[in-house]
């Protein structure tokens, strides 16, 4: 059985900076079903590497980052 989840039947969700330390119980569901992640981003001249979004524990889990300047999602 599914915990609680506050963002529960929402379809869309914005995070604006600074963004750190959200519960788990509080981020999209995103098994068993089709979703889309998009950010806009201003990469410097000079390059840029880090983590835009993560999520997950011991067994599971996604990221979307910059490595070498490149947007990853695994």
């Amino acid at each position: 059985m599914p915990r609680p989840n506050i963002t529960a039947g929402w379809s869309e969700f914005v995070s604006t900076p600074p963004m750190a330390g959200l519960p788990q119980g509080d981020t999209p569901l995103l098994r068993n079903g089709a979703y889309t992640i998009s950010a806009d981003i201003e990469v410097p001249e000079q390059g840029a590497e880090g983590m835009i979004l993560t999520s997950g524990g011991r067994f599971a889990g996604y990221g979307f980052y910059l490595l070498e300047s490149k947007p990853v999602f695994l």
